[in-house]
């Protein structure tokens, strides 16, 4: 067990707000010590492909094939839309170069398992953050008891049915996607509107004045990519509240700062990960997470704060 070690390295900037999300830009970052591509550029190269394993396909994992001649960074919780059903990503992942691995995944479509196209393409989103707080709780048990990187699917989808039904939307395959899609004119407005800076590697984002988690990647321009689907994420949770039944009083809540301090601080178990480096598991009590480490570094880290008490918007894990 040991600590991640990223706060020294790290800034916090200016406070932005848009309803009842806030976010706090992180400035820092390290020269970059790995070339790769995030799922995006991979996939429009033509040199990427995603699928189901085998014909009959899998729920809880699969295919990637890269056939690019650098890594390829998979974000935990993006979403990936197509083939027998949608699914997300269970944790983060770098794909070596010239590779095929088989990668854990949970399915955001209950009612569908039948093709839509061979292959996978990318939605542009990350599951919302209260389903990725959940489902990293649930990864991090899984790998400590049985090895596997595999959430309670169960949960995800009930987790699934009961935003769609908070938010009035209705679907017919119980999808993920449409809940996105209801409210995608409103997400699209605050991820244009939220800042971007030139050294930014992250933020730190709160929901009814609580943090609700943190995103931290080790690249500026990485960040600048796929900002707009972590920051999504976290809106349509923000969307999904009433912050006026019960405002949260100052005494109550953690700053940005003190929330780094803890994730610096939580012991980590490490283990290799799925492709390169290491996969990291944060589990403090009051916070769960998880990242991935190439050659020492951290590439992607993630970590929520397991409670969130917000009107209509429950608890993150637990």
């Amino acid at each position: 067990m040991s600590n991640i070690a990223f706060a020294d390295r790290l800034e916090i900037g200016e406070r932005w707000t848009s309803g009842a999300l806030s976010m706090w830009p992180l400035l820092g970052g390290r020269e970059a010590r790995l070339d790769y591509a995030t799922l995006d550029e991979a996939l429009e190269s033509g040199r990427f492909h995603i699928h189901e394993v085998g014909e009959q396909g899998s729920v809880p994992q699969l295919q990637v094939e890269n056939r690019l001649d650098r890594p390829v960074l998979l974000l935990d919780g993006e979403e990936l839309v197509g083939a027998k059903q949608n699914r997300v990503l269970n944790l983060s992942i770098m794909v070596p170069a010239q590779a095929a691995l088989t990668v854990p995944v949970s399915c955001v479509e209950a009612g569908r398992w039948r093709y839509k196209s061979r292959g996978f393409s990318s939605s542009g989103r990350t599951q919302f953050a209260r389903g990725r707080a959940r489902k990293a709780q649930q990864v991090s048990f899984s790998l400590r008891e049985r090895g596997q990187a595999f959430a309670s699917q169960s949960d995800v989808w009930n987790e699934i049915e009961n935003k769609a039904r908070r938010m009035g939307v209705r679907s017919a395959t119980g999808s993920m996607s449409d809940i996105y899609e209801s409210k995608q004119p409103v997400l699209e407005g605050i991820t244009a509107a939220a800042p971007r800076h030139e050294r930014q590697v992250g933020a730190v984002f709160a929901i009814c004045d609580r943090i609700a988690g943190i995103e931290l990647f080790d690249r500026p321009d990485v960040y600048a990519r796929l900002a707009p689907r972590v920051i999504s994420g976290y809106a349509l949770d923000a969307l999904d509240t009433n912050p006026a039944e019960a405002p949260i009083g100052p005494e109550r809540a953690i700053g940005p700062a003190e929330f780094l301090s803890a994730v610096a601080d939580v012991p980590v178990e490490r283990r290799a990960a799925i492709g390169l480096g290491e996969d990291v598991r944060l589990d403090g009590g009051e916070l769960v997470g998880a990242g991935l480490l190439v050659d020492g570094a951290p590439i992607h880290l993630v970590a929520f704060a397991v409670a969130v008490a917000c009107p209509s918007f429950g608890a993150f894990p637990g």
